[in-house]
C-alpha cells in the first residue's frame, strides 16, 4: 500500500535454500529468479531495503546470500547496483545483477532480461 512500511519488510516466494537465499527489489523479479533457479526468494520491494532484508536472509540461509540488483544503467548514479554494493559489503553477501542485452537496452531487472527476447539466457545467478 502506498505509504505503508517496507523497512525490515519482504515478500517470500518458496524455493530451495540450500544454495543460496536470493534477494531482490520487486515481486516480478523474483518470480522470474524462482522460476529460472528453483531457489527461495525475498523480495525487498525497494533498493533502500536490500541490506535490512540481506540481513534477515542471512539467518535464514545460515550466510549463503545472493543479492540480484535492478542495473538502473539509464538513471544518474545507477541506484540498484549503488545501493546492492553496499548492502553487499555491509551483509557478506554475493552480488549479481542482469546480463547487459545491447546498445539499445533498456532492461534493468532480471524479470525484463527473462522477457527479452534480446538477453543472454541466464541461469547461473
Amino acid at each position: 500500500l502506498k505509504g505503508g512500511r517496507v523497512k525490515e519488510c519482504f515478500c517470500v516466494i518458496p524455493g530451495s535454500d540450500v544454495e543460496a537465499v536470493l534477494v531482490c527489489e520487486g515481486f516480478a523479479t523474483g518470480a522470474s529468479l524462482q522460476q529460472v533457479t528453483g531457489h527461495k526468494v525475498l523480495c525487498a520491494m525497494n533498493a533502500g531495503n536490500l541490506q535490512s532484508v540481506a540481513y534477515t536472509a542471512g539467518f535464514i540461509s545460515e550466510g549463503r546470500v545472493k543479492l540480484c540488483a535492478d542495473n538502473d544503467h539509464q538513471t544518474a548514479g545507477n541506484p540498484g547496483i549503488f545501493k546492492a554494493r553496499l548492502a553487499a559489503r555491509a551483509t557478506g553477501a554475493d552480488l549479481t545483477w542482469p546480463p547487459f542485452c545491447g546498445e539499445s537496452c533498456v532492461c534493468t531487472d532480471f524479470n525484463d532480461a527473462f522477457n527479452c527476447s534480446h538477453a543472454a539466457k541466464w541461469g547461473g545467478v
